[in-house]
């Protein structure tokens, strides 16, 4: 049989597509919608929420994709400064540890270019300084 289909070609094409979640998925999840609604639905959330926003937060951003947008505010202060500000939210669950980490890279990279943007002007002021005494 090997060779038979050529490559990229469904052996089933009138198959389940590509991304369609499965029966028991869809099954499961119209399971969670009927317990849902019978805890009260969104009015039973908000309350919960408000009792518990640690883990509100904590579960909030496990259901979030990866690579969704976060909103953690405005960093602001030192680098240092802003990334306690990035672990507090973390520890707060209002972040996934994943969400933080690639966070936490984007403020070491710019640690990085402030670094070498500073060293690039140092270096300017001593030619200058240099070139002016020759």
């Amino acid at each position: 049989m090997a060779g038979k289909f050529k490559k990229g070609q469904s052996g089933n094409p009138s198959g389940r597509q590509r991304g369609a979640p499965n029966k028991v998925t869809r099954a499961f999840r119209e399971a969670i919608s009927v317990v849902f609604d019978e805890l009260g639905g969104t009015s039973h959330l908000l309350k919960f929420a408000k009792k518990n926003p640690t883990e509100f937060y904590r579960i909030a951003a496990r259901l979030v994709p990866p690579g969704s947008p976060i909103a953690i505010g405005p960093l602001s202060g030192s680098i240092a400064d802003q990334g306690k500000a990035v672990i507090a939210k973390m520890a707060e669950g209002a972040i996934t540890p994943e969400q933080a980490s690639t966070v936490m890279q984007a403020l070491s990279a710019q640690a990085r270019i402030i670094e070498v943007d500073e060293l690039e002007r140092r270096v300017a002021e001593l030619e200058g300084k240099q070139n002016a005494k020759t």
